[in-house]
């Protein structure tokens, strides 16, 4: 039994040396891994900053719906102006004075406290709410 081997106590300090080596090796990659998923890229903060989050159900203007559905890419631009168009059209046709039922408005207008816009049902003209006379004919092409 002529057999040699590496006494304990080099075994361990080799055994440390591996394990720090490995662990040195590891920690360094680790740490430029992180970095690189940590770091957010400009652009994308700057889109963050600038983001306006809304909801459909917080909308009760027809302009700003139209602008958002726009902005979404739920219409086209063709479309946006289109509806646009229509909706600004629809407020210079209004009457002047203020109405509190289709009764104050002349035949063939009806009284709009806000005007209605697809899924918005829109709010008649009352006494607590005055609206404003608006062409049936315009009303009917803004529904649709």
């Amino acid at each position: 039994m002529n057999k040699r081997g590496i006494s304990p106590l080099v075994a361990t300090l080799l055994l440390v040396a591996f394990s720090l080596v490995v662990g040195a090796i590891t920690m360094t990659w680790g740490k430029s891994y992180v970095e690189k998923i940590q770091e957010p890229k400009r652009e994308s903060l700057d889109a963050f900053k600038s983001a306006v989050i809304i909801g459909f159900e917080q909308i009760d203007d027809p302009l700003k719906e139209i602008q958002v559905k726009y902005v979404s890419g739920r219409i086209t631009r063709e479309e946006y102006l289109q509806k646009e168009q229509e909706l600004l059209e629809a407020e210079s046709n209004a009457g002047a004075s203020l109405c509190s039922s289709d009764s104050d408005c002349v035949n063939g207008f009806s009284c709009w406290h806000k005007i209605p816009y697809g899924d918005f049902k829109g709010i008649r003209g009352s006494g607590e709410n005055p609206g404003k006379c608006y062409s049936d004919n315009t009303i009917s092409r803004i529904k649709g």
